[in-house]
């Protein structure tokens, strides 16, 4: 049972014991765990108890005239009172009636008052409160609310989120903004300069008040939280320190103002007039009358006490009806200032949800990539939810979470892991009937064995599960809407993050190899000096950190290549997973039986038996396990290979994309162009320019459909030979690098 407890329980246990050995007890009766209770004092137990003026010295003043103090300090084990096994026998129910997994002090303490004849009864009836009192505050309290000094009730907010859900809402639920910051500090990420704005206008003079507008699940309570946090900790200005914080939501049930809320409402109104408090009311478009559109008639002092600057306010709206409406209002036209809440961008929303976040992986025991909250925040929009973000985004992460977690459990097959389940599930039943039979020992060596069968079980890995961007790319999936695979991309410069289409390379497991022939043995085939710098600008351009789609050290280069390159290329060419790119510069030979490419050793008289036929080349690109191959030849009679890559020569595995892809450098019958003395002949030169200077007006990323068109353009300017390509199935989708276009764009 202990095992069950949390951190503010265990803490009475042992001040318990502390109280028991102070008062020279050589027993732990329900009156030392009323002492704990109370010195323990951060708890939900502790906290009511000091509600009712319970204070520490009082009661041990009553437990010492009612037992007194025994002759000498015990040593070793102190052993519980009948009474004392019997109130933590009785926490364990109450907890579990009350749906908690653990116990706590507030268990604990309803504990107590199920034991009629325990003396910590007795001492809290002779202090003048009754059990039955402070029962009925604990279960306020673990409903939610909670009571001032005045005795205004208060509604807790646990969690960062403001979505609460409406079904179970109370009316007019009220929150210390400023005690739940310092029971829970409300983070908030990526809304600073919304708080430092909230700040300014409260520091005005004349107590201006702020109409918050931002459609629902934007994060108009969360930025509350944070604003009294920052109050909390002093991090405001100094006029604003003393503030207090105090929130109430007017929507109840159905999202209805009733009866009872607008009393409640109307009461919390008075408790902050003229004083340094500040109100933020949610759902304040409650305030219209829906007949007249202007403020309803019982509100109409709230009117007059924020036009007279007797009362701060911040009004939360969601429709910009209700915002237009509320500044039409003439008292309130000078005195409000509208501050928009916007949805946030990417490289804000993603920071937000890391912390959002937090909730969902304690629950669902999961860990998210920063690439599932990128693609969760770029695609919820297509998610079905009535919230906008991040209200809609952490509904979808969640579902995300809930789909990780059944992945990983529900396709668990160890024999192990369910033997260990149903091992667990015996020891569980035996160790609650143990305590049912009060056999509290017998209970505790068997809550050690079902620790070490749980330790056994996440050995297993039973507990853990990620939530990818493909976890969330399935979720959509599940609801009927389709997304495309994606990346995250950053910007250093700025810090902005952009997604990017998953069409680009993978780095990790792709490769290029890049082939020339800039000279050559036989004197009668002229060098070609342009091919070297065509290699090296080529590998610079596909590797660009900012705009190139291809790892450095997967980029290889075969200058003045030859046979004895060959086994190297075909390795390469294997290990390649995701895309394949193989590029050649150099002369080219038109034979009877096709297409052959020069090598530094090839013989002009003996071109088929000393030059490497294009053949040779198309059975190593596509004789490997890359999922796409991009063929790329800057060479004479290039277009001769156009007639030897069809779709039955795709490889093999089908992703987003499948197939092939050639782009040549002329026609069958054309030859190439090295215009003398330039830097890269004609075609080379023209595929650098759109690489490093990108297509105007293009997309994201250039992709394999757009790169012909834009080279074809280069070139005619220039009275070039025009490219010629062929692609087999979707291979026009993929990408081979960044636009420089399209940041700027």
């Amino acid at each position: 049972m202990f095992e069950r407890f949390n951190v503010p329980a265990r803490q009475v246990v042992l001040l318990a014991q502390e109280e028991a050995r102070m008062l020279n007890h050589g027993y732990l009766g329900s009156e030392h765990f009323l002492l704990g209770l109370i010195r323990e004092g951060d708890g939900i137990g502790g906290k009511v108890l000091q509600s009712f003026g319970v204070s520490s010295e009082r009661a041990r003043e009553q437990v010492e005239e009612v037992v007194g103090r025994g002759l000498e300090a015990p040593t070793g084990h102190i052993p519980f009172t009948p009474n004392a096994k019997k109130a933590l026998h009785f926490s364990l129910r109450e907890a579990l009636q009350l749906g908690h997994g653990h116990i706590g002090t507030e268990h604990i303490l309803l504990g107590l008052f199920c034991v009629e004849k325990a003396l910590s009864n007795q001492i809290l009836t002779t202090l003048g409160v009754q059990p039955a009192e402070i029962r009925h505050r604990t279960v306020c309290s673990l409903q939610g609310m909670t009571f001032d000094g005045g005795g205004l009730p208060m509604k807790t907010i646990i969690g960062l989120s403001a979505n609460r859900s409406r079904a179970f809402a109370e009316p007019a639920v009220v929150v210390d903004l400023r005690q739940e910051a310092r029971g829970a500090p409300a983070t908030i990420v990526g809304r600073d300069q919304e708080i430092i704005r909230l700040a300014q206008i409260l520091l005005r003079r004349g107590r201006r008040s702020v109409l918050l507008v931002g459609p629902s699940g934007v994060g108009k309570t969360a930025l509350m939280n944070g604003f009294a946090a920052r109050v909390e900790d002093g991090c405001v200005p100094e006029s604003l320190r003393d503030l207090r914080i105090v929130a109430v939501d007017l929507a109840g049930p159905g999202g209805e103002l009733t009866s009872d809320g607008r009393a409640a409402f109307l009461r919390a109104v008075w408790h902050c007039v003229n004083r340094d408090m500040l109100l933020s009311i949610e759902n304040a478009h409650l305030l219209l009358s829906q007949s007249t559109g202007s403020i309803a008639f019982e509100f109409e002092a709230v009117e007059s006490h924020i036009a007279n600057g007797r009362l701060q306010a911040v009004l939360s709206v969601e429709d910009p009806a209700a915002q237009e409406a509320l500044t039409r209002v003439p008292a309130l036209s000078d005195r409000l200032v509208v501050l928009p809440l916007e949805e946030p961008d990417l490289a804000r929303g993603v920071s937000m949800l890391r912390q959002a976040t937090h909730d969902l992986v304690a629950h669902y025991r999961v860990s998210f990539t920063d690439l599932a909250l990128a693609v969760a925040f770029a695609y919820a929009h297509r998610y079905p939810s009535t919230k906008a973000a991040p209200g809609r985004i952490l509904e979808l992460l969640e579902e995300a979470a809930a789909l990780a977690r059944v992945q990983v459990e529900g396709s668990t097959d160890s024999g192990s892991v369910q033997a260990l389940t149903r091992k667990i599930a015996d020891v569980t039943r035996r160790m609650e009937s143990a305590l049912d039979a009060g056999a509290i020992e017998s209970a505790g060596r068997l809550v050690t064995e079902q620790r070490q069968l749980l330790q056994l079980r996440a050995a297993e890995g039973l507990l853990t599960a990620e939530v990818t961007g493909e976890t969330v790319r399935s979720v959509l999936e599940l609801v009927g809407s389709s997304v495309p695979a994606v990346e995250a991309v950053g910007n250093p410069a700025d810090g902005t993050v952009k997604l990017v289409s998953r069409l680009l390379p993978a780095r990790e497991t792709s490769t290029a190899i890049l082939i020339g022939a800039a000279t050559y043995t036989d004197g009668t085939i002229p060098d070609l000096p342009s091919v070297a710098s065509n290699l090296t600008d080529l590998r610079a351009a596909l590797t660009d950190p900012e705009h190139g789609a291809f790892a450095s050290d997967r980029v290889h280069i075969f200058a003045d290549w030859g046979w004895k390159d060959v086994p190297r290329m075909a390795s390469l060419a294997a290990e390649s997973g995701d895309t394949l790119l193989v590029y050649y510069a150099g002369h080219g030979f038109s034979e009877d039986d096709g297409l052959y490419l020069g090598l530094s050793e090839t013989d002009h008289e003996h071109v088929g038996l000393s030059a490497f036929p294009y053949a040779h080349l198309r059975k190593l690109v596509i004789g490997g396990m890359s999922r796409r191959c991009v063929v790329i030849l800057d060479c004479c009679y290039s277009g001769a290979a156009i007639g030897l890559m069809s779709a039955a020569d795709a490889p093999n595995g089908e992703l987003d994309i499948r197939g092939a892809y050639v782009l040549t450098a002329t026609a069958n019958s054309d030859k190439a162009h090295a215009p003398e003395g330039a830097r890269n002949s004609a075609f080379t030169g023209a595929l650098l320019r759109v690489l490093t200077e990108g297509i105007p007006g293009g997309s994201e990323v250039i992709r394999i459909e757009e790169l012909h068109p834009a080279l074809t353009g280069h070139l005619r300017a220039e009275n070039r030979p025009l490219p010629r390509q062929r692609a087999s199935d979707t291979i026009g989708e993929p990408a081979i690098g960044r636009n420089p276009c399209w940041r700027s764009s």
